[in-house]
């Protein structure tokens, strides 16, 4: 599960691999693809996180009346934690697969804005490695 800041985080970052991808191939096609895209996957971390706060059992403890402590199921924890990062993978493998499809389309080229290219298409790949 995503807390908030992890969300904003993911967005963030998602924004700026976008404007990136969007810089190598110049197609408002691309754009608009990788932002529904984007959208579909915020939707299922939304969903996925709505069910497993949903899953939580509440307990007061110490204090009677007010609920602070939450216990959830290993087996369903265990599938919470990993199903958050499926959407996030397939998005960013889209990602590499678009800047590593420009990087192949433009092997071997010296033009001028050659350091550019190299610089953006770098920096994408070394986000999906890391």
């Amino acid at each position: 599960m995503m807390t908030v800041l992890d969300c904003v985080f993911l967005v963030v970052v998602s924004a700026i691999l976008i404007i990136r991808i969007h810089a190598l191939y110049a197609d408002r096609r691309i754009l608009w693809g990788l932002l529904i895209l984007l959208s579909m996957v915020g939707t299922c971390i939304f969903v996925l996180s709505i069910l497993g706060v949903a899953a939580l059992k509440m307990s007061d403890q110490l204090v009677p009346g007010v609920r602070f402590c939450a216990s959830m199921s290993p087996k369903l924890l265990n599938k919470l934690i990993w199903s958050d990062w499926v959407p996030i993978l397939t998005f960013d493998t889209v990602l590499a697969l678009l800047a590593g499809l420009v990087a192949w389309r433009h092997r071997g080229l010296h033009q001028e804005y050659n350091t550019l290219l190299k610089t953006l298409l770098q920096g994408s790949l070394a986000y999906f490695l890391a």
